[in-house]
């Protein structure tokens, strides 16, 4: 691992050409409209994993006990794949699903395969939305589970889609108080 710091002109083509080098990306949650720039630039423009980290909190663990956004699609896909490093060695990984469900679902099938040699049994869990958001009721149940990370996709729908109606991405990314996992 190396750590690079440096000052430049345009952190958003910095980013993405730095970024595009590296096997992943770690960002604290912006605040400000340049920042916001890089992380948007570290999701689109790089190809590679994007790890997010809280601003006004020390991420003193993160893999332990990772929780995964489940809905079938490429961008989890990916993100599952590049989290496979992590979830191999995670004691505990929670899957969790937008739904109402009679009891546990079972292991989505597309999700099987990606998840073969972690030494944790995922559990899976259905998660109703109620009043919230997708992207804010996933995190509030990764955190509620004491999950030390949430693995998902990144902007499924056109991001111009997501910044007019919202989406799980943006809301995860506008909430988010643990480390996201992220990959588009």
């Amino acid at each position: 691992a190396r750590w690079q710091e440096e000052a430049v002109d345009a952190t958003e083509s910095a980013v993405a050409a730095r970024g595009g080098r590296a096997d992943l990306v770690a960002l604290v949650r912006p605040d400000d409209p340049e920042a916001h720039a890089a992380l948007h630039a570290a999701i689109f423009a790089t190809g590679r994993p994007l790890l997010l980290l809280p601003r006004d909190k020390a991420a003193s663990h993160f893999g332990r006990h990772l929780a995964i956004a489940w809905k079938a699609g490429a961008s989890a896909e990916h993100a599952v794949a590049a989290a496979r490093p992590w979830l191999q060695r995670a004691a505990r990984i929670s899957v969790l699903m937008i739904g109402a469900s009679d009891g546990a679902p079972p292991l989505p099938p597309e999700l099987a395969p990606l998840l073969d040699g972690s030494a944790a049994k995922p559990t899976v869990l259905a998660v109703d939305t109620g009043t919230l958001s997708a992207g804010e009721r996933l995190l509030q149940a990764a955190t509620a589970l004491g999950a030390d990370g949430l693995v998902m996709g990144a902007y499924r729908h056109p991001r111009i889609m997501e910044l007019i109606w919202g989406g799980v991405t943006r809301e995860a990314l506008r909430h988010a108080e643990l480390p996201l996992f992220m990959m588009h």
